[in-house]
């Protein structure tokens, strides 16, 4: 196993076991999509009544290949590989999409790269000058894509906020005592929630730099990490740790509500959470997709199993009707998310799979493999 590929799984093993004046540049909303990417119709493989749970009927063999999986009498659903992405400065530790789905960004050595997912080609490295050890395991982007927010590794636990447009520093804010595993803007990008592994959350104001509140998890059991936020509203933060899902008042820093892991179930690993679907996809340390209602924070039942190892990553998709996640076994899934069946498989890139993430708009899906390279498919 590469050194890489350890690090990655020793990190991955960590975050479950030990479990997140407004800017310069006036953010406004994103321009509108572009022409959608090409579609292209996949052989579709029906699934016989009494298939076993563990594993569809027919698995890709080419890398990127994916196999439509669908009851019969229902339709397939489409794929098609537009872009490999190979790192130039490894290792990449995330991956998040412009708010207008034209650009890839990630979070690496450098620490931020930006693709161009017409071209597949990096258009812009954010660079550290002046600290060659800088590594970004986290990332954000603003609406307008004029900020660029990571947070740090191993090396340095700061949470930083970038001028995309002069590729320079913008705010630098006080470090963390571990590792800034997630970091989210708010809607308008004055604000700026992080979370480390190591129970804290803190938000801050990203034209100042100041923090403004700080909060952690309430398990008595472990140190929670925070692998992801949402804002809910300009108030609302809700982030999952080991235990469960937090809802926090950010201003007050009180935690407002939590729905928590029901009995037996494995710690939280990551969340994707879908505010038009009311829908909160969880993955765990199984090979379990749980299902939850957003409202009501209560369980809904879980996906199909398809795989008998660990998932690492979850995603739903804007509108809704799709769900994906990602493991060990660096196989990409795709669910029917009103349907909650099966739709699809694709082989990954090569080796575990530890991001998966649609694009603002639908039309693109993107897998980073613990290689350091991202796959990128286009959703018709």
């Amino acid at each position: 196993m590469r050194p890489r590929s350890l690090i990655i799984l020793i990190t991955v093993c960590l975050t479950a076991c030990a479990s997140m004046a407004a800017p310069t540049h006036t953010p406004q909303p994103p321009p509108s999509a572009t022409a959608p990417a090409p579609t292209i119709t996949l052989p579709s493989t029906v699934v016989a009544q009494g298939t076993p749970t563990h594993g569809p009927t027919v698995t890709p063999t080419t890398k990127g290949e994916c196999r439509s999986i669908a009851a019969s009498g229902q339709g397939a659903t489409q794929l098609k590989l537009l872009q490999v992405l190979i790192a130039n400065n490894p290792p990449v530790w995330d991956i998040v999409f412009t708010r207008d789905s034209q650009a890839l960004l990630t979070a690496d050595a450098s620490p931020v790269t930006r693709w161009d997912l017409a071209t597949g080609q990096p258009t812009q490295v954010i660079t550290a000058e002046n600290n060659a050890n800088l590594l970004a395991i986290s990332l954000d982007v603003n609406r307008d894509g004029s900020f660029i927010a990571t947070g740090g590794g191993a090396n340095d636990h700061t949470p930083r906020v970038w001028d995309a447009a002069t590729n320079t520093l913008y705010n630098e804010m006080l470090p963390h005592e571990a590792l800034v595993q997630s970091v989210a803007f708010n809607s308008d990008g004055s604000r700026l929630a992080s979370g480390d592994n190591h129970n804290t959350v803190r938000v801050w104001d990203t034209a100042t730099g100041q923090l403004q509140s700080e909060f952690t998890g309430n398990s008595k059991e472990l140190q929670e990490a925070f692998t992801r936020f949402y804002w809910l509203d300009e108030t609302t933060l809700v982030g999952a740790g080991a235990t469960g899902v937090y809802w926090w008042e950010t201003y007050t820093g009180e935690a407002i509500g939590k729905m928590e892991k029901v009995p037996d179930m494995p710690y939280f690993r990551e969340i994707a959470l879908n505010q038009t679907l009311n829908l909160i996809a969880s993955v765990h340390q199984d090979s379990t997709v749980s299902l939850w209602n957003l409202t009501e924070r209560s369980p809904q039942g879980v996906l199909p199993n398809v795989t008998q190892g660990a998932l690492f990553t979850v995603d739903i998709n804007a509108a809704g009707t799709l769900i994906a996640a990602g493991g060990d076994d660096g196989t990409l899934w795709v669910w029917d998310a009103a349907a909650k069946q099966l739709r699809l498989e694709c082989s990954g890139p090569g080796g575990a799979l530890t991001k998966v993430r649609f694009s603002p708009d639908g039309r693109y899906l993107a897998a980073l493999s613990i290689e350091d390279t991202v796959w990128v498919w286009g959703v018709p």
